[in-house]
């Protein structure tokens, strides 16, 4: 049997994606979901959870690419922040042989206090899983590794989201290049000792390796649930294999095989049990 978490990224970015998300996690369409504290909807978000009862399908979305920092140091720090005080991709640009360097001080200084303040805003939100991940896959960025997972250990985080190891790609030099990336991310990841699932992916992936994952896997499965003009709810992002897809279309396929016994939807809490 497959173990499966259907995680909504985004919970908070705005009223559309909040709203969506806690209307497919109610509907039993998505798993869990992770909080970007620092963006607007952030608050409603969290109320939205509690009235529902789903503040413990709530993990972490750290975010170091989008808005405004919650710090006052990084806004001045043209590594993250551009000159309106506002998060860049400064960190994760520069070619290749930059970003196998390690941050120097005075950066990972203040990624680190900006990483505690997320994490204390979560934490005093009233959120009780200890899991991360991060906006745009940045926890992963090779560079910030050290300082987030080391603040992350910090204040007792149990689970983290894995690189992307399951990807359907056209062109060879991607089939060639995600797998060696997850793996060379991973070992950098394990001596934290965080708990993450065998596999993370999308739809797209997930469909198309079905019949080859291992019966005992556990996989992370990123949708992006948002409301349509037309008020259909869909699932967005770079991670959909057609830019758009209808959330129920997901969903009906996850439950066809949970209704054979072959998936069982699990959470965070269970990954971290394991």
């Amino acid at each position: 049997m497959i173990r499966l978490i259907i995680n909504a990224d985004d919970y908070g970015m705005n009223p559309n994606c909040t709203k969506a998300i806690t209307e497919c996690m109610l509907k039993g369409w998505v798993t869990n979901t992770s909080l970007m504290v620092n963006m607007p909807s952030c608050e409603d978000a969290v109320e939205q959870a509690r009235q529902n009862g789903l503040l413990d399908r709530i993990g972490l979305h750290l975010n170091f690419t989008e808005g405004v920092p919650l710090t006052e140091r990084i806004r001045e720090n043209r590594e993250f922040c551009d000159e309106n005080g506002e998060f860049n991709w400064g960190f994760r640009s520069g070619g290749f042989k930059k970003l196998l360097r390690s941050l120097d001080a005075a950066d990972a200084d203040v990624l680190a206090e900006e990483t505690e303040a997320q994490i204390r805003r979560y934490i005093d939100l009233g959120l009780p899983v200890r899991h991360f991940d991060a906006h745009h896959h940045s926890h992963l960025v090779y560079r910030v590794i050290p300082v987030v997972f080391g603040v992350a250990r910090k204040y007792g985080f149990k689970s983290v989201r894995r690189p992307v190891n399951v990807a359907v790609r056209k062109k060879l030099r991607s089939r060639i290049y995600y797998p060696i990336n997850a793996w060379w991310k991973t070992a950098k990841m394990r001596p934290y000792g965080f708990a993450f699932t065998d596999y993370m992916g999308a739809l797209a992936d997930f469909r198309a390796l079905y019949d080859t994952l291992k019966n005992s896997a556990t996989f992370d499965l990123m949708v992006h649930p948002m409301y349509l003009k037309n008020g259909g709810l869909d699932m967005s992002g770079e991670m959909s294999d057609s830019g758009l897809r209808p959330m129920k279309e997901t969903s009906d396929f996850v439950d066809s095989h949970v209704e054979k016994g072959e998936i069982i939807k699990i959470s965070y809490k269970e990954i971290q049990s394991l």
